[in-house]
Protein backbone atom coordinates (compact mmCIF):
# COMPACT_ATOMS: atom_id res chain seq x y z
CA UNK A 1 0.00 0.00 0.00
CA UNK A 2 2.86 2.34 0.64
CA UNK A 3 4.17 1.92 -2.79
CA UNK A 4 0.77 3.12 -4.14
CA UNK A 5 0.46 6.25 -2.22
CA UNK A 6 3.65 7.37 -2.79
CA UNK A 7 2.79 6.76 -6.51
CA UNK A 8 -0.66 9.12 -5.74
CA UNK A 9 1.60 11.62 -4.24
CA UNK A 10 3.89 11.98 -6.81
CA UNK A 11 1.38 12.23 -9.53
CA UNK A 12 -0.94 15.07 -7.81
CA UNK A 13 3.05 17.50 -7.17
CA UNK A 14 2.85 20.15 -9.29
CA UNK A 15 5.72 19.49 -11.68
CA UNK A 16 7.26 22.97 -13.39
CA UNK A 17 5.79 22.42 -16.48
CA UNK A 18 2.31 21.96 -15.75
CA UNK A 19 2.51 25.40 -13.04
CA UNK A 20 1.93 27.32 -16.73
CA UNK A 21 -0.87 29.00 -17.16
CA UNK A 22 -3.32 27.63 -19.47
CA UNK A 23 -4.07 29.60 -22.97
CA UNK A 24 -2.82 31.21 -26.75
CA UNK A 25 0.45 32.07 -27.13
CA UNK A 26 0.87 35.52 -28.81
CA UNK A 27 1.75 33.51 -32.45
CA UNK A 28 -1.48 31.09 -32.34
CA UNK A 29 -3.70 34.00 -31.72
CA UNK A 30 -2.06 35.97 -34.86
CA UNK A 31 -2.74 32.91 -36.72
CA UNK A 32 -5.94 32.57 -36.22
CA UNK A 33 -6.72 36.23 -36.43
CA UNK A 34 -4.92 35.93 -40.16
CA UNK A 35 -6.68 32.91 -41.05
CA UNK A 36 -10.13 34.44 -40.18
CA UNK A 37 -9.59 37.87 -41.90
CA UNK A 38 -8.80 35.61 -45.35
CA UNK A 39 -11.97 33.92 -44.68
CA UNK A 40 -13.92 36.91 -44.66
CA UNK A 41 -11.91 39.11 -47.14
CA UNK A 42 -13.17 35.66 -49.49
CA UNK A 43 -16.81 35.98 -48.50
CA UNK A 44 -17.17 39.37 -48.79
CA UNK A 45 -15.60 39.29 -52.45
CA UNK A 46 -17.91 36.11 -52.91
CA UNK A 47 -20.94 38.35 -51.50
CA UNK A 48 -20.06 41.06 -53.90
CA UNK A 49 -20.24 38.92 -56.73
CA UNK A 50 -23.23 37.17 -55.94
CA UNK A 51 -25.49 40.23 -55.48
CA UNK A 52 -23.78 41.23 -58.57
CA UNK A 53 -25.44 37.89 -60.64
CA UNK A 54 -28.74 38.42 -58.52
CA UNK A 55 -29.04 42.07 -60.53
CA UNK A 56 -28.19 40.44 -63.60
CA UNK A 57 -31.13 37.48 -63.29
CA UNK A 58 -33.22 40.33 -62.09
CA UNK A 59 -32.80 42.52 -64.98
CA UNK A 60 -32.95 39.61 -67.77
CA UNK A 61 -36.47 38.66 -66.22
CA UNK A 62 -37.33 42.03 -66.45
CA UNK A 63 -36.50 42.70 -70.28
CA UNK A 64 -38.67 39.40 -70.64
CA UNK A 65 -41.30 40.82 -68.77
CA UNK A 66 -41.07 43.82 -70.88
CA UNK A 67 -40.97 42.01 -74.22
CA UNK A 68 -44.08 39.71 -72.86
CA UNK A 69 -45.58 42.55 -72.24
CA UNK A 70 -45.00 44.16 -75.71
CA UNK A 71 -46.39 41.02 -76.91
CA UNK A 72 -49.62 41.12 -75.01
CA UNK A 73 -50.46 44.80 -75.56
CA UNK A 74 -49.87 43.58 -79.88
CA UNK A 75 -52.63 40.51 -79.05
CA UNK A 76 -54.85 42.91 -77.26
CA UNK A 77 -54.58 45.96 -80.01
CA UNK A 78 -54.48 48.00 -76.72
CA UNK A 79 -55.98 51.37 -77.77
CA UNK A 80 -54.23 54.06 -76.04
CA UNK A 81 -55.85 57.46 -74.58
CA UNK A 82 -54.74 60.25 -77.02
CA UNK A 83 -54.06 57.90 -80.08
CA UNK A 84 -56.12 57.72 -82.51
CA UNK A 85 -56.17 55.17 -85.64
CA UNK A 86 -55.36 52.12 -85.95
CA UNK A 87 -52.31 50.75 -84.04
CA UNK A 88 -50.04 48.54 -86.17
CA UNK A 89 -47.35 46.73 -84.20
CA UNK A 90 -46.20 47.11 -80.11
CA UNK A 91 -42.55 46.50 -80.13
CA UNK A 92 -39.40 47.48 -77.46
CA UNK A 93 -36.68 50.01 -78.42
CA UNK A 94 -33.24 49.41 -76.94
CA UNK A 95 -32.40 53.18 -77.05
CA UNK A 96 -28.79 53.17 -75.25
CA UNK A 97 -26.97 50.71 -73.36
CA UNK A 98 -28.94 51.19 -70.39
CA UNK A 99 -32.49 51.90 -71.37
CA UNK A 100 -35.39 50.69 -72.91
CA UNK A 101 -38.80 51.52 -73.93
CA UNK A 102 -42.10 49.90 -75.06
CA UNK A 103 -43.52 51.83 -78.24
CA UNK A 104 -46.85 51.71 -80.27
CA UNK A 105 -46.84 51.82 -84.30
CA UNK A 106 -49.05 53.70 -85.78
CA UNK A 107 -49.40 54.21 -89.66
CA UNK A 108 -48.89 57.79 -91.89
CA UNK A 109 -51.74 59.05 -91.90
CA UNK A 110 -54.05 57.68 -95.19
CA UNK A 111 -51.44 54.82 -95.17
CA UNK A 112 -52.38 51.02 -93.99
CA UNK A 113 -50.60 49.20 -91.91
CA UNK A 114 -50.39 46.08 -94.61
CA UNK A 115 -48.36 48.62 -96.85
CA UNK A 116 -45.77 49.11 -93.71
CA UNK A 117 -42.57 46.38 -93.97
CA UNK A 118 -40.46 47.99 -90.84
CA UNK A 119 -41.97 48.38 -87.25
CA UNK A 120 -38.88 49.70 -85.78
CA UNK A 121 -39.14 52.53 -83.79
CA UNK A 122 -36.44 54.71 -86.05
CA UNK A 123 -39.28 54.66 -88.91
CA UNK A 124 -41.78 54.97 -86.46
CA UNK A 125 -45.26 57.18 -86.55
CA UNK A 126 -46.19 56.58 -83.35
CA UNK A 127 -45.83 56.74 -79.40
CA UNK A 128 -43.64 55.55 -76.21
CA UNK A 129 -45.92 53.70 -73.88
CA UNK A 130 -43.32 52.99 -71.03
CA UNK A 131 -39.33 54.11 -70.08
CA UNK A 132 -37.47 51.05 -68.51
CA UNK A 133 -33.56 51.38 -66.60
CA UNK A 134 -31.16 48.56 -66.30
CA UNK A 135 -29.56 48.59 -63.36
CA UNK A 136 -26.40 50.26 -62.75
CA UNK A 137 -23.51 48.05 -63.87
CA UNK A 138 -25.38 46.42 -65.87
CA UNK A 139 -25.66 46.78 -70.09
CA UNK A 140 -26.84 45.66 -73.51
CA UNK A 141 -23.95 44.51 -75.19
CA UNK A 142 -24.65 45.11 -77.67
CA UNK A 143 -27.06 47.61 -78.08
CA UNK A 144 -30.11 45.35 -79.68
CA UNK A 145 -32.27 46.22 -82.54
CA UNK A 146 -36.25 47.36 -81.64
CA UNK A 147 -37.90 44.06 -81.90
CA UNK A 148 -41.31 44.17 -82.37
CA UNK A 149 -45.40 42.15 -82.78
CA UNK A 150 -47.30 42.34 -85.32
CA UNK A 151 -50.75 41.24 -84.69
CA UNK A 152 -53.43 39.41 -85.87
CA UNK A 153 -50.80 36.15 -85.97
CA UNK A 154 -48.35 37.70 -84.10
CA UNK A 155 -45.51 37.68 -86.06
CA UNK A 156 -42.46 38.96 -83.92
CA UNK A 157 -40.01 40.48 -86.71
CA UNK A 158 -36.75 42.97 -85.82
CA UNK A 159 -34.52 44.69 -87.81
CA UNK A 160 -31.53 42.62 -86.88
CA UNK A 161 -31.23 39.47 -84.48
CA UNK A 162 -34.34 38.92 -82.02
CA UNK A 163 -31.81 38.25 -79.05
CA UNK A 164 -31.05 40.46 -76.56
CA UNK A 165 -27.85 40.15 -74.07
CA UNK A 166 -27.07 41.74 -70.88
CA UNK A 167 -23.81 42.14 -69.80
CA UNK A 168 -22.11 42.92 -66.20
CA UNK A 169 -18.91 44.53 -67.72
CA UNK A 170 -16.99 44.53 -64.47
CA UNK A 171 -16.97 41.10 -64.66
CA UNK A 172 -17.92 39.63 -67.93
CA UNK A 173 -21.27 37.47 -66.78
CA UNK A 174 -24.03 37.66 -69.29
CA UNK A 175 -27.62 37.04 -69.99
CA UNK A 176 -29.55 36.35 -72.97
CA UNK A 177 -32.96 36.36 -73.94
CA UNK A 178 -34.19 35.55 -77.38
CA UNK A 179 -37.54 36.09 -79.28
CA UNK A 180 -38.78 33.32 -82.05
CA UNK A 181 -40.36 34.49 -85.15
CA UNK A 182 -43.74 33.27 -83.60
CA UNK A 183 -43.22 35.14 -80.46
CA UNK A 184 -41.74 33.09 -77.61
CA UNK A 185 -39.88 34.82 -75.44
CA UNK A 186 -37.02 32.41 -73.84
CA UNK A 187 -34.06 32.93 -71.40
Amino acid sequence: MHKKSAEWTRLCRKTPQSSKSAGFTLIETLVVIGIMSVLSAMLIAYNHSSTAQLALTTDQANVAGVLNRAKALALEKYNVPGVSGQICAYGVSFSSTSTYFIYGYTPQSGSQCSTATDFSYSSLNGFIVQNFQLDAGIQFNPIPADIYFIPPYLVASSSGAMAVTLQIPANGATAGISVSPGGGVSF
